[in-house]
């Protein structure tokens, strides 16, 4: 697949297989070589023995972020200082799910929530897919915001907490998302969500020219007493065959556990 990359630098390399892709998104459409189409879409992939279901969209996405999976040892080692069984996880922005199911086989009780009633039901098919659908997920349609306020309403917690929030969005309601706005309020209220002893908080996104530590300052004079953990900050990364790294946006990590 050759699909533009915001923060993409530099030529490309294998000047002859870019000539050889299957795919190509020139927005707003792809654009499929002879049959392709008829013979693969949509496909799977598999990662960490989980099969997901790979197609495209309208919006230029496959249905994965592979560089969340780079972070999958980091929330397992989190849970594991504690029993699965008996960890909460809400994930924000949670799209297709292979996060959500990730967390659900390790023994996670899942709140998967998504504005996008089309991609929350791609998520149940994955689910359905590997034969989890008996595992310990709740499926939201809701704006995060909405949603996170309404728990905190309900004096809800939760020990993990995940979110990949967009530059810009929309609700189900037609609520407007904008990243730079809204993401210290969302931020605020999560932290409200955090149980007496949490494990962690992951912020992705993919976002440029967002100030993290700025924002980890800001978020440590809202929240006030409370403690943000042990927090790093990171640019989220594939490493291809020849361990060559592609820049694939950020990530902040808080962790509580020691």
């Amino acid at each position: 697949m050759d699909r533009p990359s915001p923060s993409a630098r530099g030529k490309p390399f294998g000047s002859l297989l870019w000539k050889k892709v299957d795919l190509i998104y020139e927005k707003p459409v792809w654009h499929y070589q002879d049959s392709w189409k008829q013979r693969h879409s949509p496909w799977c992939c598999d990662v960490e023995n989980l099969r997901l279901i790979l197609k495209p969209t309208e919006a230029g996405q496959l249905g994965v972020f592979p560089e969340h999976w780079g972070h999958w040892s980091w929330l397992a080692s989190l849970i594991g200082s504690r029993s699965p069984t008996d960890v909460r996880v809400l994930s924000l922005f949670a799209y297709t799910g292979a996060t959500t199911l990730f967390l659900a086989r390790l023994g996670c009780a899942v709140t998967h929530v998504d504005a996008s009633r089309p991609t929350v039901q791609w998520a149940r098919e994955n689910c359905e897919l590997n034969n989890m659908k008996d595992l310990p997920i709740r499926w939201v349609v809701e704006d995060a915001r909405r949603y996170a306020e309404r728990e905190c309403q309900r004096n809800a917690n939760y020990d993990l907490v995940i979110l990949d929030p967009p530059s810009f969005g929309h609700g189900p309601r037609k609520e407007q998302w904008s990243l730079r706005r809204d993401l210290l309020t969302l931020l605020e209220t999560c932290w409200r969500l955090l149980s007496p002893k949490p494990l962690g908080v992951l912020l992705c996104g993919h976002s440029q020219n967002i100030d993290l530590e700025q924002m980890v300052q800001e978020l440590k004079a809202t929240v006030g007493n409370q403690s943000l953990g042990n927090v790093d900050i990171q640019q989220s990364m594939l490493v291809d065959e020849k361990k060559r790294d592609l820049d694939c946006g950020y990530a902040c990590r808080f962790s509580f556990v020691s």
